[in-house]
């Protein structure tokens, strides 16, 4: 299971966005979660305020990308607010995020889970601060990316690795401000492309204008470790099997690779009995 959790300082929650292994986005890039951001902000309705602070882990392809700056920047102009997002440093990182990933953890040691709806339930039951989103039911992961830049460039002279502090305000949209420190003078860039403007951008440049991206693809290697696990380790428990694994039919599994760099290593459990097709 992979969570990504976005909490709100104010009403100290957490949406903990959450996907099983057969259900994973195919991407692990910035659109990943510039997509689970989107889906937050347009869920809380942030914009109402006027005003958001956000804070960010030192993750570089996460967090500080420029598909990242450039999803607040057209989120702040598009809606008329203000954002201020401060990239924390590296080792210091320990926020309310933490501490509401500590109650999964512990929740975790105190139940045996077996199936991906079952941690699902597991966060919702862990603390009242938290609650699981399903990623493969409730959020459309898109390639943002794309469609942010055809209305917005990089600056390729600006460092994100160095630059801590961005600022987008409302009343200049397309302008990013940005600094090292708390304690730094505010540098400023306009991120609109030539043609640009506030006038220029409508919220399809988030939904319909984006592509959609398909799920992850398992190999055949990874088929039979998780149908050999299926088999193998689910006595007493098997109501659970086929929430646990779902098996592709033999033309599907056709079409998977052979293997992936990214298999884990792991016993292939011939008692399976499961077959590759070469």
């Amino acid at each position: 299971m992979d969570v990504f959790g976005v909490t709100d300082l104010i009403a100290q929650t957490q949406l903990n966005y959450v996907w099983g292994e057969q259900d994973a986005p195919s991407v692990r890039n910035a659109n990943l979660p510039a997509s689970l951001i989107y889906h937050r902000l347009t869920a809380a309705r942030t914009h109402e305020c006027g005003f958001l602070y956000a804070v960010a882990d030192n993750a570089a392809s996460q967090n500080r990308s420029w598909c990242m700056l450039q999803l607040l920047c057209a989120y702040a102009a598009i809606h008329k607010c203000s954002i201020y997002y401060h990239v924390l440093l590296q080792g210091h990182t320990k926020a309310q995020h933490t501490a509401c990933f500590g109650l999964i953890k512990r929740a975790l040691k105190k139940r045996a889970v077996y199936t991906p709806q079952e941690y699902m339930q597991l966060v919702d039951d862990s603390s009242h601060v938290n609650k699981a989103v399903d990623v493969a039911r409730d959020v459309a992961i898109k390639d943002l990316a794309s469609s942010l830049s055809r209305f917005f460039k990089k600056v390729r002279s600006i460092s994100l690795k160095s630059n801590r502090h961005f600022y987008f305000d409302k009343d200049h949209p397309g302008t990013m401000r940005f600094r090292q420190t708390a304690r730094d003078n505010w540098q400023e860039v306009v991120l609109f492309k030539d043609g640009t403007s506030a006038a220029s951008l409508s919220p399809t440049i988030f939904t319909a204008d984006a592509m959609p991206l398909p799920r992850a693809v398992l190999s055949q290697k990874r088929h039979s470790q998780l149908k050999g696990l299926k088999d193998k380790f689910f006595t007493g428990v098997e109501d659970k099997r086929e929430a646990f694994y779902k098996e592709p039919t033999p033309s599907e599994l056709a079409q998977c690779p052979i293997s992936l760099a990214s298999d884990p290593d792991l016993p292939d459990f011939a008692s399976a009995n499961v077959a590759t097709v070469q």
